[in-house]
């Protein structure tokens, strides 16, 4: 009797246990072949892993709803059982030791559910694929051949009041540094400190508008120059703060580009490079999401996801203007 009492008793435990374990292998295997389902009410998602983040979204969202409602049901209930009876004497009760473990239980078991299934799209999003399997960060020396060779694409988004700067390698698929004596106002690289004294950082070149090939993988570097700020891509489902002093990472790969989700603008409201490389293309929002001075809501920037063959006009452009220009680049 003790012993089927003892099993009785921890049956719950191990299904919560067994729950946990398999949710994220379930909810992974699942996330690779669901259909890339767009959401009416939140901005459409052109990114590769943008439908997984939705499901969790969305089931989180229902988990919540039904709660709430189920919440606010009782708490109706309960204020037309108890309303006010002159008839009726208070009765001196010392609470209900079931009823306080399901409480209890019930939204530790929704918490613990909900954490391990968004555990498998954390550690793919923050572990991105190198190669065919998903692995750590690319080494600098792997980064370096990948760019070299088109396989993927860096860029250090370097954030500071109030606006995004751009910071692309040259040829060799090297970032420059950027030191915080070479900040100072005037074009866009002496913005963000680049050296161009160091042999890195001679053939880069820094925009004010991030622009990407679409399917492709992007590897980006986050840093801030001043105070704390977050770059958030509504269309991509990415929000990554940009902290002084330390290094974000963030990847991403586009499965649209933008004139197929936007359009495009007039021959007259074109302005140059949207013009002579994107065909007209409109941009996808670049927004700040943290409180970061008196302008943070002007906070924003243009990104252009264009086809290869665009991207590599554009940058063979860049890299033809930063040679002509000694390292000046002004867009």
């Amino acid at each position: 009797m003790p012993v089927a009492r003892s099993l009785q008793r921890g049956l719950p435990l191990l299904i919560l246990a067994l729950l946990l374990l398999i949710a994220p292998a379930a909810f992974g295997q699942a996330g690779e072949t669901l259909p890339h389902k767009q959401s009416w009410w939140l901005h459409k998602d052109v990114s590769s892993n943008g439908h997984k983040i939705d499901l969790l979204f969305d089931i989180i969202l229902w988990m919540t709803l039904i709660v709430g409602v189920a919440v606010f049901i009782v708490l109706g209930w309960f204020l037309w059982k108890y309303r006010y009876n002159p008839n009726r004497t208070a009765r001196y009760i010392h609470g209900n030791s079931r009823v306080e473990i399901v409480w209890t239980l019930v939204p530790a078991l929704l918490m613990a559910l909900t954490a391990a299934i968004s555990q498998s799209i954390w550690a793919e999003i923050k572990n991105p694929p190198v190669g065919t399997e998903p692995g750590n960060w690319p080494t600098d020396v792997l980064m370096v051949e990948k760019v070299k060779a088109g396989e993927v694409v860096l860029v250090e988004v370097v954030a500071q009041q109030f606006n995004w700067t751009f910071h692309y390698p040259g040829v060799d698929g090297k970032l420059g540094p950027r030191k915080i004596e070479l900040v100072k106002k005037g074009t866009l690289e002496e913005g963000i400190g680049l050296d161009r004294e160091h042999p890195d950082g001679k053939d880069d070149y820094c925009t004010g508008m991030l622009v990407l090939p679409v399917n492709k993988k992007v590897y980006i570097r986050l840093v801030s120059v001043d105070v704390l700020h977050s770059f958030f891509l509504p269309n991509f489902r990415i929000k990554q703060d940009a902290v002084p002093g330390l290094m974000g990472k963030v990847w991403l790969e586009a499965t649209k580009t933008s004139a197929e989700v936007i359009g495009k603008v007039s021959e007259v409201d074109a302005f140059g490079p949207q013009k002579q490389f994107f065909d007209r293309a409109k941009p996808f929002d670049i927004v700040c999401a943290e409180l970061c001075g008196g302008q943070h809501y002007a906070m924003k920037g243009p990104l252009f996801v264009v086809t290869q063959e665009q991207f590599d006009r554009y940058t063979a452009a860049q890299a033809k203007a930063v040679k002509a220009a000694g390292g000046d680049e002004e867009y």
